[in-house]
């Protein structure tokens, strides 16, 4: 081969290695945008009622003290005496009434883009021990059909709850809902036919307002369109979610960070990987497969549709079918309590009550 033909194949060359270079390098930086950039968010529309009872219940809250003095499930397995619960509850009253006038409410649950907001959902747990606690009073006192009311209105809060919501409000929602049965059925045997009656209807009132499983993860969907954009821009919360392992390992769960400029490249690679856009589209289609599949009774839901395949929806979405195991058994637990209540009903020693209901 000549010197010419030599020189003309170097020159071929390097420019076939600059060109490719410059593909390899525009290919890259073309990754690097696209995985920086902020999938469209579309929201439903929301119309919050005027007045909303969670506005009402944010009003009550202040107002209630615990009757127990503490929170702690050791100190409030022994009582206080009759007459300091009485005085408590004396102190309550206004906080239950307008506790109750929120029960009578159109409710719908804020979007969860604030610390105010998940600080709440403790609040409404204590609320529902608080109609609890009542309940012990009334029935104690003898009022069994108040006792049972109170206790009816702990599991509404419960019902009301994941209206508008996603799933960590349908979740205290089953807790506040536990509460109020845990003490119906403690007494299962001691109600009278009046009790048995108001608890019967009631209890049928509120099947009718559960809020449909579908819903709740139609309102998680939407949720996500906010809360996932802001787990990508934060390094902080990214390099928590690539390091799950180190979070376990240290002794308050809370282990020190590296320097910014790491977090920021351990950011740029997590998204290298997997782009903002990519997820967002894979949870979005991941999240219609169930709502779909949760629309359809018990008996006809399929299996699961298969997680896609990214860290993100292997972490969080596993949370969902146990979601929907819960409200399951919530469901279960509901009918089952109101099925007993009319059964002990129709069998009281009380036929006109019967013939009424």
């Amino acid at each position: 081969m000549s010197s010419r033909e030599n020189r003309t194949m170097r020159f071929i060359t390097q420019r076939l290695g600059l060109i490719t270079g410059c593909a390899i390098a525009g290919a890259l930086a073309g990754r690097v945008y696209y995985s920086n950039v902020d999938a469209p968010v579309h929201l439903p529309v929301r119309i919050t009622p005027s007045p909303n009872a969670y506005d009402s219940y944010l009003k009550a809250f202040p107002k209630l003290r615990d009757i127990h003095g503490s929170t702690t499930i050791d100190q409030r397995q022994k009582l206080p005496p009759l007459a300091e619960r009485q005085a408590a509850l004396a102190e309550n009253a206004e906080g239950l009434q307008l506790a109750r006038f929120a029960l009578t409410q159109q409710y719908l649950a804020p979007r969860q883009n604030n610390i105010e907001v998940n600080r709440s959902w403790a609040k409404f747990r204590a609320l529902a021990r608080q109609f609890s606690d009542e309940g012990e009073v009334r029935f104690e006192m003898g009022d069994k059909t108040g006792a049972i009311n109170s206790y009816i209105d702990a599991i509404q809060v419960g019902i009301q709850m994941p209206n508008g919501g996603s799933i960590i409000e349908l979740l205290v929602g089953f807790a506040c809902e536990a509460i109020g049965r845990k003490q119906i059925w403690k007494r299962i045997d001691q109600w009278d036919s009046q009790s048995l009656k108001l608890g019967t209807q009631k209890m049928e009132e509120l099947m009718k307002k559960k809020v449909p499983l579908s819903d709740i993860f139609t309102n998680e969907k939407s949720e996500a369109q906010i809360s996932l954009p802001q787990l990508f821009n934060d390094p902080k919360s990214v390099w928590e979610l690539t390091h799950t392992d180190q979070i376990a390992d240290s002794e308050d769960n809370q282990p020190s960070l590296p320097a910014d400029w790491v977090l920021r490249v351990n950011q740029q690679m997590f998204l290298f990987r997997y782009p903002k856009r990519s997820i967002i589209s894979r949870y979005n289609a991941y999240m219609d497969q169930i709502i779909e599949l949760y629309k359809k009774p018990y008996a006809l839901r399929d299996t699961l549709p298969t997680l896609p395949n990214d860290l993100i929806s292997t972490t969080l979405i596993p949370v969902f079918s146990q979601a929907g195991w819960k409200d399951d058994v919530d469901q279960a637990q509901m009918r089952l309590l109101t099925v007993t209540l009319a059964c002990l009903l129709y069998t009281s020693p009380s036929p006109r009550d019967v013939e009424e209901s």
